[in-house]
């Protein structure tokens, strides 16, 4: 339980400063990324640099709303995101969830 834990706080942490590398090492093998807003889905080979991409577009930190559902595969959670330059998280950007 305190690795998934561990887990959870490292894929927050590689969202957080924009770590691609980080994030990468986090996802299963297999992993598909689903963004609900662009409507897109990425895989294989070409995840890698979506991610990259991402991460250069997006200049957010994320905290993590309410409790995080443990799942047999992985997890659901809540988080709001903020620009970077708002340390204080006073002024938040959008509501997400990631599972």
């Amino acid at each position: 339980m305190q690795d998934r834990q561990n887990r959870i706080h490292e894929y927050m942490a590689a969202w957080s400063t924009r770590d691609a590398e980080r994030l990468l090492s986090l996802l299963h093998q297999q992993a598909s990324w689903h963004d609900a807003f662009w409507a897109e889905t990425c895989s294989g080979t070409d995840l890698p640099q979506y991610i990259r991409d991402l991460f250069d577009e997006e200049k957010y930190w994320y905290r993590v709303d309410g409790e995080v559902v443990q799942t047999p595969n992985g997890f659901v959670l809540r988080y709001t995101a903020f620009y970077l330059d708002d340390k204080a998280g006073n002024s938040p950007v959008f509501n997400g969830a990631d599972f």
